[in-house]
């Protein structure tokens, strides 16, 4: 910045910014003779007290070494910085006016360049926070980890007693914090800080993000089982960062029942409430627990509504020749499982040549078969199929009877029509009887609906 300098010595130069100890080049010229620098007004940026002074090295006109000398203040001597609003440009000598005065860049302590930017890692991997500074001399970068207040590096030296922290630098001009495998408590503000006086420092965040993880311990159990029209709450609590998101939907892909009135395939929240809860929402549910941070986990909760037995006889009344084979069916729902068995003549049936027992079971139902071979007069009669649990017993009852064999080229599966006409005589409600197979003649058929 240049200042032109009066008849009477005095030139008023731009303020400018020292810090102590450092060596600053003012340039300037003028006629001839000798000049110095003398400071009109001192003040500290730290402190009110105007009590330093500024010496200078005298020279021709040229460069001139300018340093700052503190007073005995202990707080100045350590380095505060001084701003100088004016210097006085003197004649020294012959009394010949000064004709133009310039001044040359003052050399920059240091400075940070860019913030320190926020980053956000998975637990277990690793992470780097960059500090950058510019002019830092000799200077030294300092990393704090304040969350914990812990000094963790000074310059390239690892202070922490942490393997996991290293330093490292470009040029000493970006300096890397680094984090191997990170952990949860590694998470919280960094501090970058170079020390000047007064200390200059910036901040960065580590945000350690950590994958949803299902609580068992404030869940629901794996299991459970209530009983048929009572309410059941399922509970799922999880953990993780960010907060994880949690929603429930059925394994086998049916509709989960809300209030006994909506129908929906997935339902949010840490609790699902089933009303009146019936066998048909017995099964596997899934909580789903997911807050964008891979993997997402579910717990697996199984439901068991208890009910007492109940059974279903397909057919009734079935008649078949002597001599030939027969099969009756019964079937049963139940919860817990219930022992299922045939009755004849007031005694269970066990597995022979002439009895063959056949039992198949899915989920809460049980189809029971059974096949007498090579019927005669002793094997007509009432059959009953028994089930019975802890909750109750029920029965079916099928009435076996003979009939003569299919006559008109009836097929085995067919009967003949005197059997038809049998049936409908017996059942207690002619009016809502329907017959169950077909009569077969060599030149037509006839089917009754």
């Amino acid at each position: 910045m240049d200042s032109t300098c009066h008849r009477n010595g005095v030139a008023f130069i731009e303020s400018s910014f020292c810090v102590f100890g450092r060596t600053y080049n003012f340039q300037f010229s003028m006629d001839a003779g000798k000049c110095r620098w003398q400071p009109a007004s001192i003040r500290s940026a730290s402190t009110d007290e105007s009590n330093a002074t500024a010496s200078v090295s005298i020279g021709l006109c040229g460069v001139i070494l300018f340093g700052v000398l503190m007073s005995e203040n202990e707080q100045l001597a350590a380095g505060a910085f001084l701003e100088f609003f004016t210097f006085l440009l003197l004649q020294w000598k012959h009394g010949r006016s000064v004709t133009k005065c310039t001044r040359s860049a003052i050399t920059e302590g240091p400075k940070f360049a860019e913030p320190i930017p926020n980053v956000t890692v998975a637990l277990g991997r690793d992470a780097s926070l960059p500090c950058v500074v510019e002019n830092l001399g000799n200077y030294k970068v300092a990393w704090i980890h304040i969350d914990r207040q812990m000094i963790l590096t000074i310059h390239r030296h690892v202070i922490a007693r942490v393997s996991r922290f290293s330093v490292s630098h470009d040029n000493h001009r970006t300096w890397l914090l680094n984090v191997n495998q990170v952990h949860q408590e590694d998470r919280g503000y960094y501090m970058c800080q170079v020390n000047t006086n007064p200390m200059i420092s910036q901040v960065g965040y580590l945000q350690v993000v950590v994958p949803p993880n299902i609580v068992d311990a404030e869940s629901t159990p794996s299991s459970v089982a209530v009983r048929e029209n009572q309410n059941l709450t399922l509970v799922c609590k999880a953990e993780g960062i960010p907060a994880p998101k949690l929603s429930w939907r059925r394994e086998d892909g049916q509709a989960i029942t809300i209030d006994r009135k909506t129908k929906v395939q997935i339902q949010e929240g840490e609790q699902l409430n089933l009303t009146r809860i019936t066998r048909a929402e017995m099964g596997a549910y899934l909580c789903i627990a997911s807050n964008s941070v891979p993997p997402s986990v579910s717990k697996r909760i199984i439901i068991d509504v208890e009910f007492s037995p109940m059974i279903w006889v397909p057919n009734q009344l079935v008649g078949a020749p002597a001599g030939t084979d027969v099969t009756i069916e019964c079937n049963t729902e139940a919860y817990p499982k219930a022992i299922s068995y045939w009755v004849y003549d007031g005694n269970m049936i066990l597995p022979t040549k002439k009895y063959v027992a056949d039992i198949q079971e899915n989920s809460y139902r049980t189809y029971m078969r059974l096949t007498v071979r090579h019927l005669s007069a002793k094997d007509f009669g009432s059959y009953r199929c028994i089930s019975k649990n802890s909750l109750g017993e029920t029965e079916g009852s099928i009435r076996l009877y003979d009939s003569f064999p299919p006559t008109l080229g009836a097929t085995s599966a067919d009967m003949s029509f005197d059997l038809y006409l049998e049936e409908w005589l017996n059942h207690p409600t002619p009016s809502l009887w329907r017959p169950q197979f077909a009569i077969r003649w060599p030149a037509c058929e006839v089917k009754f609906f």
